[in-house]
């Protein structure tokens, strides 16, 4: 073993004191397992930006947590590729990691989450360019009304962690039990979908709200698992069953974040950066189905559609560009002063949107490549 621990690059080093969550290992009986994974989940739902919420969170605002926080994820890929022949080896393992064995040699190792639903990961050559994205989706008259707009389903919570240089050597072997001695490797296992809850602050009608739910436009389409960046292509995110609360509507929105940014902390940019879509890696070159592509005109528009007692429907459009830019990957989104006036929302109608199939689109199954 020479003394030797492999350590997996850790990328974010403000995360180093964050929280994060580990199970105990699957140990089995592998006596040729020459590597011993321990992954580690950093669950957050938020990356600090500008904003800062574990400080800067209103003690006033009550939210159920576990619809926020990610929870550990059931199980890990492991995806190594040689640095010469380009061979690729993949393991599946339990949340806590295990035991798993790699012939001697230099690889460029992927890891994340095997438990997602509505991930679609676009395979490539090289694992390092390996990127994540969710399916399309319709619902009228939501679509109907912005043809332009590729909208999408809220994407599963998923995590990443990538090494281009993870050196495995020879074997050794434990003189007493004839073992191969196994090379310890701790994993973070990093988020790359995260958070936005939204604040819909009424100033009168909340009580004519029979349902909610809504959009997100010009949100980021895919993100590269290995650098955690996400690319140019631009979706529209839609959310349901938003939730009338003391104050007016809440909802939760999972996405990638914003278009063109890269989460790692640098000395020159410690919260992470944007960049201009000419930085995008060439092996990322996936035709991303031929979504729109961001610019400097592209905004972020919060899409607010209230099913009232009247039978009446109420939408309600906000320019959040502002709000987002100081969160580009998970926050608090907050509009304020929603008046649904009497004449609007008067009625006796508690049925809600009338939803049939054609309103949610159809479901597809999803190819996951091993």
């Amino acid at each position: 073993m020479k003394g030797k621990v492999f350590i997996l690059f850790v990328f974010l080093m403000a995360m180093v004191s964050s929280s994060c969550k580990h199970k105990e290992l699957c140990m089995d009986h592998n006596h040729n397992a020459n590597v011993m994974l321990e992954v580690n989940w950093y669950l957050k739902w938020n990356l600090q930006y500008y904003i800062d919420w574990e400080t800067q969170w209103n003690p006033e605002w009550k939210i159920d947590w576990s619809k926020i926080v990610p929870p550990e994820p059931e199980g890990v890929r492991l995806v190594a590729q040689k640095h010469d022949d380009k061979y690729k080896q993949t393991y599946n393992l339990p949340p806590g990691g295990g035991p798993l064995e790699l012939q001697p040699g230099a690889y460029s190792v992927l890891l994340y989450n095997n438990d997602t639903e509505y991930i679609i990961f676009e395979d490539a050559e090289l694992s390092s360019a390996l990127t994540a994205t969710t399916r399309s989706r319709t619902r009228s008259p939501y679509s109907e009304n912005r043809p332009d707009e590729v909208t999408v389903n809220q994407p599963d919570f998923l995590f990443s962690s990538y090494d281009d240089d993870f050196v495995i050597d020879e074997k050794e072997y434990d003189a007493t039990t004839g073992d191969v001695i196994r090379i310890v490797v701790d994993v973070p296992m990093y988020p790359v979908v995260l958070t936005y809850i939204v604040r819909y602050e009424f100033s009168s009608g909340k009580e004519f709200v029979v349902e909610a739910r809504g959009a997100l436009s010009g949100m980021a389409g895919t993100v590269n698992l290995s650098t955690r960046r996400t690319l140019d292509d631009m979706v529209t995110v839609l959310y349901e069953e938003a939730e009338v609360s003391d104050y007016g509507v809440e909802a939760v929105i999972r996405s990638f974040g914003l278009c063109n940014f890269d989460p790692v902390s640098t000395d020159e940019y410690p919260n992470g950066h944007f960049y201009s879509p000419d930085e995008i890696d060439s092996r990322t070159g996936i035709s991303r189905q031929d979504r729109p592509r961001v610019d400097e005109e592209t905004r972020n528009i919060l899409t607010l559609e209230l099913a009232l007692r009247s039978g009446k429907v109420k939408t309600i459009e906000t320019d959040v560009t502002d709000q987002i830019l100081k969160q580009p990957r998970g926050g608090v989104l907050i509009v304020k002063d929603i008046e649904v006036t009497p004449e609007e929302g008067e009625g006796d109608n508690d049925s809600g949107f009338d939803v049939d199939v054609n309103d949610w689109g159809d479901h597809e199954s999803i190819d996951i490549p091993m």
